[in-house]
């Protein structure tokens, strides 16, 4: 178990300064920014946004993608060739590989995966609540993750479908959230059975670096860096506490299993993020592939919550029968 959150801890050190480096190199190429200018001259108004009125072009394009941008992604496939031809690695272009546009959706593979997730965590929030009933211990703190979850993924779908500032930092607030909120959710039950007073401790405690964690994303400019340190810091205390509990549960708690399949396979996937590489048929690359990989996620953390809400149940109640016996 020790060496599982020791490689878990490593893993996620890794994603974070690879996360750091700069991969625009194809900014950088005269060609691609000549091809840039030349484009936006001929088919762009003097704002650079607006198309000049004889230029044909879909609705769609005209409705995601302003003038100059489109431009931009225009000029990577000329580029690209030239890589190919000449046996230069593929680069990035604004921090993006190359991929083809399908119905002006800018990487249509990660949409259809953020979509599938999106289902699944939907499908399977449906199964807990014909499992589970409303009184029934941790009931709203799940219910909750649902609507947290769904909110990620739908923002996960905007934001992939035409990345612009707007879009990019909800997509990144609204990964903030799940990634507390699991922290949170998790957090509470393992001191579920403790006094009143540490239950508070512990929701104000995460409210607050919550709070302060979104409005340093909003109120200034958006730091990456931090933001990711930040979520990277919170994903390890998650699965570091949840294993330990889950180890410490073990030989009590049955259903525990499903919480460590779901933190240990949250930690496999994650090395999609690291071994990244330009997209297959310029469609799908490791970030489409890691989006991919996360769709059965919901399966283990739902039937965990579905397990432990019925385990709690009856402890509860039988702690409720002896209380009333001694009584």
């Amino acid at each position: 178990m020790y060496n599982e959150i020791t490689f878990l801890v490593i893993i996620i050190y890794v994603l974070a300064e690879l996360k750091g480096i700069d991969c625009s190199v194809g900014d950088t190429y005269p060609t691609y920014r000549s091809c840039v200018t030349e484009c936006t001259k001929s088919t762009c108004e003097s704002d650079g946004i607006s198309y000049v009125s004889t230029i044909r072009i879909k609705w769609y394009l005209r409705l995601l993608w302003n003038c100059r941008d489109n431009c931009e992604y225009e000029c990577i496939w000329p580029m690209v060739r030239i890589c190919l031809k000449k046996g230069w690695e593929i680069p990035q272009f604004s921090g993006k590989w190359p991929f083809i546009r399908w119905l002006g959706m800018q990487e249509p593979a990660s949409v259809i995966f953020s979509i599938l997730n999106l289902i699944s965590s939907i499908y399977m929030y449906n199964q807990f609540r014909k499992a589970v009933r409303t009184p029934f211990t941790m009931y709203w703190i799940w219910t909750v993750y649902a609507g947290v979850s769904s909110n990620a993924w739908i923002w996960s779908v905007v934001f992939h479908i035409r990345d612009i500032p707007f879009t990019e930092r909800m997509d990144y607030i609204s990964a903030s959230t799940l990634v507390y909120y699991t922290f949170y959710a998790f957090g509470y039950r393992m001191i579920i059975f403790q006094k009143l007073f540490t239950k508070v401790l512990f929701v104000c405690g995460c409210l607050f670096f919550f709070v302060q964690h979104t409005l340093h994303l909003i109120m200034k400019p958006f730091d990456y860096h931090y933001n990711f340190d930040t979520l990277v810091f919170v994903g390890i205390l998650t699965g570091v506490t949840t294993l330990l509990w889950c180890l410490w549960n073990w030989n009590i708690i049955s259903h525990v299993k499903y919480a460590t399949i779901y933190v240990s396979l949250t930690t496999i996937v994650a090395l999609l993020e690291v071994f990244d590489f330009p997209p297959v048929l310029w469609v799908f690359d490791a970030h489409s592939m890691w989006h991919l990989a996360t769709v059965p996620l919901p399966y283990f953390i739902y039937k965990f919550a579905i397990e432990d809400c019925r385990y709690l149940r009856r402890h509860t109640h039988r702690s409720t029968v002896a209380t009333v016996g001694r009584s």
